[in-house]
């Protein structure tokens, strides 16, 4: 049973975009980056290549093509360009302002965080307040977050992917991808992300804790002292932080209209690495992660079972492909209401 309130975080992808604002899949995502000249790369295809390795296809491939005067991070920012103007000159359907405005007005939730670089949310929004905006991330976005006034309450948004008004933040290729893992895992290990001059005010006092661990032999041995840990044992977690990373392990977050594509390594690896922590004991206590994460809607049947596999609640989740999208999601955007809300009572 719980006995601490917990606050809320969804975590939203694509799905509610492409069923309610006329938007494709992965598939036709990337094949509207191909030239007429590289038509050859999508013969034959099924598209089922994980899109973060069609993505270097298409970048590689363009490269070779190029001018040797352009290095491949100016061919890169070409593709992420592209896709930003995309983005921008989409323009909302009433029906996804709705979802967007159902999502946030009718939860308690504190904390979205989304895969989408489209700022639908923030744009579904617009007549809200933005009180604070932190973009100041050249490529990555560990902290890269919004903060809108809804009401009387105050949401924070975090494009965790990047966004179309900073191209190069777009998270696309297998090397955007592992290089966000390392920068996630150096902030649970170290507090820090490398990214900017953001930290969170405990940073110093963890520092400080650390270095008596390491100068006393025994608890050397038998204590963790990555960051993470301490913000949690110390109840730090309750702290405002700079980075969503946390939201995985102090908050019950609540997964919906993405499908978890298995490119998505960052968040495959908070999941495994929430887990982990799950399940060991730190000097004898009993473990520090205390939330639930919950999944809602369809996914493939191999996802959905590693989603288990790593102790997110599939109550709300079904491997059975729906025949009717907007319903689905209408439904699912319904039980995840309710549960939000329900959790957030719970003490």
């Amino acid at each position: 049973m719980k006995f601490i309130a917990m606050k809320q975080t969804i975590l939203f992808g694509n799905g509610f975009t492409r069923t309610f604002n006329g938007g494709g899949n992965w598939n036709d995502f990337l094949k509207s980056l191909l030239r007429p000249s590289e038509r050859f790369l999508s013969e034959g295809k099924d598209f089922s290549t994980p899109y973060a390795h069609i993505y270097e296809d298409i970048l590689l491939n363009r490269k070779a093509k190029s001018s040797t005067r352009n290095c491949l991070t100016d061919v890169e920012y070409d593709i992420k360009s592209q896709i930003a103007v995309q983005q921008e000159t989409t323009p909302l359907s009433d029906e996804l302002k709705t979802i967007m405005h159902s999502m946030v007005l009718e939860t308690s939730a504190d904390y979205f965080l989304t895969t989408n670089y489209d700022r639908n949310l923030e744009r579904s929004l617009d007549g809200f307040d933005e009180t604070t905006c932190c973009i100041s991330e050249f490529a990555y976005n560990i902290h890269r977050y919004h903060k809108l006034k809804c009401g009387n309450r105050t949401i924070t948004i975090w494009p965790i992917h990047g966004e179309y008004l900073k191209p190069r933040s777009m998270v696309l290729g297998y090397d955007h991808y592992c290089g966000s893992v390392g920068l996630l895992r150096n902030y649970i290990e170290n507090g820090t992300s490398n990214t900017g001059h953001y930290h969170n005010d405990d940073l110093q006092d963890f520092r400080n804790w650390r270095k008596k661990i390491l100068n006393d032999p025994q608890r050397n041995q038998q204590t963790n002292k990555s960051y993470l840990y301490y913000r949690l044992s110390k109840s730090r977690s309750k702290q405002e932080s700079f980075f969503w990373a946390d939201k995985f392990m102090t908050t019950d977050l609540h997964i919906i209209a993405t499908g978890m594509d298995f490119s998505e390594t960052d968040l495959w690896w908070l999941l495994d690495k929430r887990y982990r922590m799950l399940n060991i004991k730190f000097d004898g206590l009993n473990p520090l992660i205390k939330n639930y994460i919950f999944c809602y809607g369809y996914f493939e049947p191999e996802v959905l079972s590693l989603l288990k596999a790593y102790g997110v609640n599939i109550t709300y989740a079904t491997d059975i492909k729906p025949e009717n999208w907007a319903k689905h999601y209408k439904e699912c955007l319904e039980a995840m209401k309710q549960n939000v809300n329900e959790c957030s009572k719970i003490h």
